[in-house]
């Protein structure tokens, strides 16, 4: 049971472990514990994996940070210390004093690993990020992609003393603006805080989750081949959405591999989930229609192109192509050739890419808006540019929170109203292609009609939602 101090009264609630998400927090625990990663990555890949918070919105830091101290998971409570004397007026978790005691729920990581947690937790707190170097993903990072000289920057009052000639300090930071004899350097390394340290932490989530789904994919287990897409996508997203922080034509070739790749694992995803919704819409056909088989006629062939497009999936896996893929995401994020721009303070940098999205997706909704020739092509190419802007502010949600969250759900709404056009019209042009090898035309074409119908609804749809979208205070994320 649980107090509820606003009520004061005790709620009749039960807890029980998630036979699915269970296994996930304990491997969140022991990523955290192992010391390879941190909250802001912890947030990427439970988000990667399709994860949500109790309110239904994107992990961030501080979210997984509050649960994880919260000591739930190792079957405890954390209640305010009642010998403090604050009495109460700072139990909404800013009051440092308070005690964990035995829950009554069942606990999902044992009393060893909650111990490691802990003393981990006070080692970050009590150490600066340098003296962690084997936990610390970008340290030895504050160097010059082109020439390596180091930065030898330290506290504020010997900062000016200690930086090489030429060199402009940007946080924690050094641009290195000309070396003589040496040429320009345009070049610099990422500090904590910049949008260069962002952008690599969102590079380096993705690219873990798109290297561990490789053994999930060939062995076909449920939704690997969409996990895998999805995350090739994030990275391709961001490669493009944020070229302009690395050295020029960087990433060019990483984003045409990601490309490829994206399109070798979609036909075959592709065709699962078209499958997969024309045999749902059938079964829910009038009799008159044959409903069941008509559905059973569309779950053959979904199956069949399933099966028709699976080599290309395993053959571009097994390619040398997808190993020299996996290899440069690698070298980019092992030695980035970070641009100076990417010293910028991240909140205000992420803001910006942000706002500039949200106007690329307005002028392509606008444009699908105005109909004509070539609409279903038009609000095709706007879902794109809302699926971009969303990733830009999944990105953000690290450092800016929950307004960067706020950003993401308006996006995503815009996108799956345009992805449910999008699959209407797929859907509609594949009945036509189906329809006269079947036995059951009079039901193909009543499905038929219904996805004409669903691509209406979304057109109309859009306005109202592309609206909450829109509003421009929407991306300051400041």
């Amino acid at each position: 049971r649980r107090y509820n101090p606003q009520t004061r009264k005790v709620q009749q609630e039960r807890y029980e472990a998630d036979i699915e998400v269970g296994p996930t927090v304990v491997e969140a625990f022991l990523r955290y514990v192992a010391g390879v990663t941190g909250f802001s990555a912890l947030a990427g890949w439970l988000n990667s994996r399709g994860h949500r918070t109790t309110r239904d919105t994107l992990w961030s830091a501080e979210t997984i940070k509050r649960y994880m101290d919260s000591g739930f998971a190792a079957g405890l409570l954390r209640v305010h210390d009642p010998a403090c004397r604050c009495n109460g007026r700072k139990t909404n978790g800013s009051c440092p004093n308070y005690q964990f005691i035995q829950g009554a729920h069942e606990e999902l990581i044992g009393p060893e690993i909650w111990q490691q947690y802990v003393d981990r937790r006070k080692l970050v707190k009590e150490s600066a990020p340098r003296a962690r170097k084997g936990i610390y993903e970008l340290t030895g990072a504050m160097a010059c992609g082109g020439c390596r000289k180091g930065a030898r920057t330290a506290g504020r009052a010997n900062r000016r003393a200690r930086e090489p000639p030429g060199a402009r300090s940007v946080g924690r930071a050094v641009t290195w603006e000309a070396f003589p004899g040496e040429g320009v350097c345009v070049r610099m390394g990422a500090g904590e805080g910049t949008v260069g340290a962002a952008v690599l932490e969102r590079l380096g989530a993705q690219a873990a989750v798109l290297a561990e789904l490789d053994d999930a994919v060939r062995a076909d287990e449920p939704d690997a081949v969409h996990r895998m897409r999805v995350a090739g996508r994030r990275l391709r997203s961001a490669l493009r959405t944020y070229r302009r922080l690395f050295a020029a034509g960087v990433t060019d070739e990483l984003v045409a591999e990601l490309r490829w790749l994206g399109s070798a694992l979609g036909r075959a995803r592709d065709r699962e989930v078209l499958g997969a919704r024309l045999a749902a819409r059938a079964r829910d056909l009038p009799d008159a229609c044959g409903p069941d088989r008509v559905a059973a006629e569309l779950e053959r062939w979904g199956r069949a192109e399933y099966r028709r497009v699976w080599p290309e999936v395993l053959a571009a896996l097994d390619s040398p192509r997808r190993r020299a893929l996996a290899d440069g995401l690698a070298a980019l994020l092992d030695d980035p050739p970070l641009r100076r721009r990417a010293g910028r303070a991240a909140g205000a940098e992420l803001a910006r890419v942000a706002a500039r999205e949200q106007r690329r997706t307005a002028e392509r909704v606008q444009r699908a808006l105005d109909g004509g020739a070539g609409q279903d092509e038009a609000l095709h190419e706007a879902r794109k540019a809302a699926k971009r802007a969303r990733y830009a502010g999944e990105t953000a949600v690290p450092v800016a929170g929950r307004a960067a969250e706020r950003y993401v759900e308006r996006m995503k709404a815009v996108q799956e109203v345009l992805g449910e056009h999008q699959d209407a019209v797929v859907a509609a042009a594949a009945l036509r292609g189906q329809a006269d090898a079947s036995g059951e035309a009079f039901g193909y074409g009543v499905l038929y009609g219904q996805e004409l119908a669903a691509g209406e609804a979304a057109r109309r749809e859009l306005p109202a939602v592309w609206r909450r979208a829109a509003k421009r205070k929407l991306a300051r994320f400041g």
